[in-house]
């Protein structure tokens, strides 16, 4: 049975964003949670089926959400700190890396500042022209008030030694000036409900923030929430308690791994314990089938399709039941062809039910997701940024609660990002 095609609508602001990419721009394309940036970027890549474009993670997990290849290791880079114009690289590095025309690397916000200039200093190792990133197209994607890059303190002295005090983020590179910022501002997530999306643009912003606005939402959590926490630990004590109290066996969903696919890098545990009338959440999108990736719900079964493949029916909170099968994730690398062409080659796959526990998942786990009914716990927030993220997966102020009331020593804010958000917030793209 062929699979419908569901045409996505984009506004004003994304449709001007997608002129500038189709004219060849190198991008900063930002916003905040919600504003659809990884829509817009999918809807380029579909445009463009022929075009050699090479998407890259950051980390292992953003390169495997997007069936790319990590930013390391496309561009050779090692565990070593990149010096400023060291242009050596190996010839298959140099090889793939003349093969793509278009660059696309997501989460550049978890991308330090070497990091970013091994990639200019890369892309000058291997030219396809000329201009300011010797003519290939550089489009990064992210929001540096959510993810920051992770520093050892032994290697920031070094770092700083090479670029500068407390130059750390990929933004403070001299050559990050030659991206033009593309600043999405119309909140897709949270549009039913305007005034908590202006709460959560203040708090991205670190600006002042009316900290009572969302202190009202402190309570019981409400029937069917989603526990946001900020460790495993917490998640799964959560989780485990929940699944003990439920009567009858468990499930064993077993996932399938074939080739080169690390464990580090599985959305889901390759084996998966359910019982029936568990909370569940999807971490999968299937708009035909009827959910998205943070759906939640309740598992009413779980069985085997016509295949023989597990698939599970789950009532979703809004009554709608969708039988959810077998998700594929891929790890890719590219490469180059022997006709010249960039290829994408998949080295594993990763096949399971895109189901985890839905009572808790972590703070980091819940990046991409939307949730209607969402009860947040901030205590034990590690990383600048992550208070905002957890806050801005709640679709409304409605479906939001608060185990403990939010203090200013929650909301932690790097004062680097708060004065590079600063300079462009003006950057709006011209509709």
């Amino acid at each position: 049975m062929r699979k419908m095609v569901i045409n996505m609508k984009f506004n004003t602001e994304q449709e001007a964003a997608l002129d500038l990419l189709e004219d060849g721009e190198s991008v900063f394309l930002t916003g905040g949670a919600g504003v659809g940036k990884t829509s817009l970027i999918n809807e380029f890549i579909r445009r463009h089926p022929n075009r050699p474009i090479a998407r890259l993670g950051t980390t292992g997990n953003a390169a495997q959400l997007i069936g790319g290849q990590t930013l390391h290791s496309f561009f050779g880079l090692g565990a070593r700190i990149h010096r400023p114009h060291d242009l050596r690289m190996d010839d298959r590095v140099k090889a793939r890396t003349r093969m793509a025309k278009c660059i696309i690397i997501e989460e550049i916000s978890m991308a330090r500042i070497d990091h970013f200039q091994a990639i200019r200093d890369r892309l000058y190792g291997a030219p396809r022209g000329f201009g300011d990133f010797a003519g290939y197209q550089l489009i990064v994607v992210g929001d540096f008030a959510q993810l920051p890059p992770v520093i050892p303190p032994s290697e920031a002295a070094a770092l700083e030694q090479l670029y500068g005090p407390q130059n750390h983020f990929a933004f403070q590179n001299r050559y990050w000036k030659n991206l033009k910022r593309v600043n999405l501002q119309q909140i897709h997530r949270q549009s039913r409900d305007g005034a908590f999306a202006a709460w959560l643009a203040s708090l991205r912003e670190g600006g002042p923030t009316d900290l009572g606005f969302i202190n009202e939402r402190v309570g019981q959590a409400q029937a069917g929430a989603t526990h946001l926490v900020a460790t495993n630990a917490a998640a799964n004590r959560i989780n485990a308690g929940a699944m003990e109290h439920l009567p009858g066996g468990k499930y064993r969903i077993e996932g399938e791994t074939k080739d080169n696919f690390q464990e580090r890098n599985m959305r889901v545990p390759s084996t998966l314990f359910l019982k029936p009338g568990a909370r569940v959440i999807i971490c999968a999108n299937d708009l035909q089938s009827g959910y998205s990736n943070g759906s939640g719900g309740t598992l009413l079964k779980c069985e085997r399709d016509a295949k023989g493949k597990p698939q599970a029916v789950v009532r979703l909170d809004d009554g709608k039941e969708v039988t959810v099968g077998q998700h594929k994730w891929e790890n890719a690398f590219y490469a180059a062809g022997a006709d010249g062409t960039l290829e994408r080659r998949v080295t594993g796959t990763y096949h399971q039910l895109p189901l985890l526990p839905g009572w808790a998942i972590t703070i980091h786990r819940s990046q991409g997701m939307t949730i209607d009914c969402l009860h947040i716990d901030t205590r034990g927030s590690f990383a600048p940024g992550q208070t905002y993220v957890a806050l801005s997966r709640a679709s409304s102020l409605s479906g939001l609660t608060l185990e403990a009331p939010l203090k200013k020593e929650h909301i932690l804010y790097d004062a680097r990002v708060r004065a590079f958000m600063a300079e462009g917030e003006s950057s709006r793209v011209p509709a």
